[in-house]
């Protein structure tokens, strides 16, 4: 569905990302390869590794991607796309966060407070609260679409735009 919801977020004049799931049983450079083959991000698209647990919530799925790999994967994009992508963790991951402080933190925290921020980074740039059913008393829904992920941007428009290199 990327592919058409894309084009109806692009046509609804929404910004728009993609993000990669890293995994730990597949070459880092492979999947990069395969993530900009599918996403076909232009300079105007936000990019973003989903470095978490390799699991639903009934099962594991396969290795985790670890440090390393997330390394690579991360300084391949910015070979191939000249930026740094935010790197969307959370504290499932703890001690095993890679050292990336030139990478955006997405923070993944289900709390009042986006608490728990690695010492690599001062702060927070996205802080998800909420997978759309587990999260602090805040909207969980969205009118038209019902309960899903909601995140909070730390700064302004002018800085968000930015980010996403709108402006």
């Amino acid at each position: 569905m990327y592919p058409l919801n894309r084009q109806k977020a692009l046509a609804a004049g929404l910004l728009w990302g993609a993000y990669h799931w890293g995994v730990g049983d597949a070459d880092p450079i492979d999947q990069v390869q395969y993530f900009l083959d599918y996403a076909q991000p232009d300079d105007k698209r936000l990019l973003a590794l989903d470095y978490e647990p390799n699991v639903t919530r009934t099962h594991r799925l396969g290795p985790d991607m670890n440090p390393d790999q997330a390394t690579a994967f991360v300084t391949k994009i910015n070979d191939t796309q000249g930026t740094f992508l935010l790197l969307y963790t959370g504290i499932a991951m703890a001690g095993r966060i890679p050292n990336l402080p030139q990478c955006p933190l997405w923070w993944a925290r289900y709390a009042n407070a986006p608490v728990g921020i690695p010492p690599t980074w001062p702060t927070w740039t996205l802080w998800q609260y909420t997978d759309g059913a587990v999260g602090p008393v805040l909207p969980h829904d969205i009118d038209g679409i019902g309960n899903c992920d909601r995140d909070q941007f730390n700064g302004d428009l002018a800085g968000l735009l930015r980010l996403w290199r709108v402006q």
